[in-house]
């Protein structure tokens, strides 16, 4: 289960609603000037441009490097109600030069790790399978399937941020700039490509965080009633009823209805505990139909 009740009291800033990690200053510049973003003097750890309700971080390049960053942007920046986007550019053998892509699931392809970002708003993005490399991919042999996305940072940041977060709180938004090249695009080259696109990327944060920090609770009474009854029956575990309220507050969420008007498996108390799991599966596998 994510560790973020600390952030409540930031220890270096004023808590920013979102964050923007970013490999290269190129691919924040139009966020950073249509924002009105000023660089934080103070931060002497990572590139920083923060403003009332947003900072952007210049992470640098690789894996390694965007965890870093991403902690630490988090530990200095952030809040319980954060919500960290990580926008950058990646390769495609399939998509055209400027496809705009909201990920749905990343391979860290030398950790051998794979998560699964969920986006909570509908957009006219194109949704797309992405591997995190540890160097630049010009092979589409070295991809798992040959229509995935390709960076070097998105495994990072999802490492780091999963450490805080939820995963409704963590997007990560992919623009291609190659198909599979080992050259590092021009600065003007990135900031071109990306001022076209930032009024999309906008208008995502925007229905993100008004999901994210809704005016009323997402469950209500019945529904904390219910969850209750389906924890205390299967004996879930700590995490388990993480998840049981995650994939609940997504139903709400995407299908605009409440979990009392959903028909969930009638089950009695399981026998034991492989008949808990399998009871509880079926009860996820619901909430998570369309």
């Amino acid at each position: 289960m994510p560790d973020n009740q600390y952030l409540s009291k930031n220890r270096f800033s004023t808590p920013k609603p979102l964050h923007f990690l970013v490999a290269f200053h190129g691919e924040g510049k139009a966020l950073i000037e249509h924002l009105s973003l000023k660089k934080d003097l103070s931060n002497n750890e990572f590139p920083a441009f923060v403003g009332e309700n947003a900072v952007v971080g210049v992470t640098g390049v690789g894996r390694v490097n965007a965890a870093l960053v991403t902690a630490l942007c988090i530990e200095r920046y952030g809040s319980p109600e954060t919500l960290v986007i990580n926008l950058g550019i990646c390769g495609s053998a399939s998509l055209p030069h400027g496809t705009i892509c909201s990920v749905v699931k990343v391979h860290d392809r030398e950790a051998r790790t794979t998560y699964f970002p969920e986006p909570l708003v509908r957009s006219n993005f194109f949704e797309a399978t992405l591997e995190t490399h540890s160097q630049p991919v010009t092979d589409v042999g070295d991809l798992i399937a040959p229509d995935n996305i390709v960076d070097m940072e998105a495994s990072g940041v999802l490492t780091a941020a999963y450490r805080f977060f939820d995963t409704s709180q963590v997007q990560i938004v992919k623009i291609v700039s190659d198909a599979l090249s080992d050259r590092f695009l021009q600065r003007s080259e990135l900031e071109e490509l990306f001022q076209s696109h930032t009024e999309a990327i906008l208008r995502l944060t925007e229905s993100l965080q008004e999901i994210l920090t809704p005016d009323e609770p997402l469950l209500s009474d019945a529904d904390e009633k219910l969850l209750k009854s389906i924890s205390e029956r299967l004996r879930l575990t700590h995490q388990q009823q993480f998840q049981l309220r995650q994939e609940a507050t997504r139903s709400s969420i995407r299908l605009q209805r409440v979990l009392t008007a959903i028909e969930l498996p009638a089950f009695e108390r399981p026998r034991d505990k492989r008949e808990a799991k399998k009871f509880f599966q079926e009860v996820l596998d619901v909430l998570a139909a369309p």
